[in-house]
């Protein structure tokens, strides 16, 4: 008994020519029995005078798979106002953060350029310490 073919496929049969050795043949010719593909053989032929080969032709069926489905398309969202709520919020609070790092910056900005100084006089006076590896004076 031989399976029905694939719902949605079109059977097309197909002509082989085989060649092989007899147990070569009759392997092929089960496999395509035992998958219900096999549907004629005709007798066998020898390939040379002196070659120990066959040729046969067998008919097989041929299932063409149907066509693939085709892919969905893809789903375009549009903005929402939760997300435009989000998105407001968060600028929002960006835009309140760089106040109050200005108007920090304003505050104090007299005390944070006199700490600056400080820290330069106190870094030059350091390095001159410390020395550039001369001596003091050009004769020593």
């Amino acid at each position: 008994m031989t399976p029905a073919p694939r719902l949605g496929a079109a059977p097309r049969t197909r002509d082989i020519t085989v060649v092989g050795t007899p147990t070569q043949i009759s392997t092929v010719l089960n496999n395509h029995a035992a998958a219900g593909t096999l549907i004629a053989v005709t007798a066998p032929r020898p390939v040379a005078h002196r070659d120990p080969r066959m040729q046969v032709v067998i008919r097989v069926r041929d299932v063409v798979p149907p066509p693939p489905a085709p892919r969905p398309q893809a789903i375009r969202r549009r903005p929402t106002r939760v997300g435009l709520a989000v998105t407001a919020g968060i600028l929002g609070a960006a835009a309140y953060l760089i106040g109050v790092v200005v108007e920090f910056l304003a505050t104090y900005a007299q005390l944070i350029l006199g700490g600056l100084v400080i820290i330069v006089i106190a870094l030059s006076l350091l390095l001159r310490s410390l020395g550039n590896g001369r001596r003091h004076c050009p004769g020593c």
